[in-house]
């Protein structure tokens, strides 16, 4: 079972301290200075993700930059099983954030239309951010958006996500409506990047 949260008990004047109480106190503390929290990227070099248009699609991860489900050193993330999931084995409130890099694609600045950020929960979106290019050096909508190499940078949150700890799970999605097929980037300066830290129990 993983390490959790537990409430330290109340005091009352008089009372003898015990040592299960300061128990209790040391691994809350302990929880806290080492609470679960995830940071994945897509790496320079690494494989790019497909996004055809008007299609969602989820971001998969190969590379963990922190991985801590719990005090105990359990991941949230696997790199060779459902690489796309963050699923916290820790139950809360989780502050949640993702960013995709947009590859500007062989038509560069003429790929106009939506790219959208989503934050999807067990299957279903939850929360999303968009930046809408209308044309070759004008963007409308969301988040900032990077000029680098005609690259589209689209960040969602950060926002809280009540997790159960045993069966939810949390993805970042794509989406894109430019009429043509594009992908995330795997340029050095640039790549996309997924995280979730817990914050308090539920």
């Amino acid at each position: 079972m993983p390490t959790t949260w537990t409430d330290p008990a109340s005091f009352t004047a008089g009372q003898i301290c015990r040592a299960s109480d300061l128990n209790t106190i040391s691994s809350g503390l302990k929880f806290v200075a080492k609470r679960p929290i995830t940071l994945l990227r897509q790496a320079s070099g690494a494989t790019t993700t497909t996004i055809a248009d008007s299609t969602p699609v989820a971001i998969p991860f190969a590379t963990e930059v922190v991985d801590r489900g719990d005090v105990d050193g359990t991941g949230m993330h696997d790199t060779s099983t459902n690489t796309t999931q963050i699923k916290p084995i820790v139950a809360g409130w989780y502050l949640v954030s993702g960013c995709v890099v947009f590859d500007a694609g062989s038509g560069g600045t003429n790929y106009y239309g939506f790219r959208e950020a989503r934050i999807y929960k067990n299957g279903s979106i939850a929360y999303n951010a968009a930046t809408a290019r209308t044309s070759a050096t004008t963007y409308y909508y969301g988040s900032p958006v990077a000029a680098a190499a005609k690259s589209v940078v689209v960040t969602v949150g950060p926002m809280l996500v009540s997790m159960n700890g045993s069966t939810d799970y949390i993805e970042l999605y794509a989406y894109q409506d430019s009429g043509y097929t594009l992908s995330t980037t795997s340029a050095a300066s640039l790549g996309s990047w997924f995280q979730a830290v817990w914050v308090s129990p539920l």
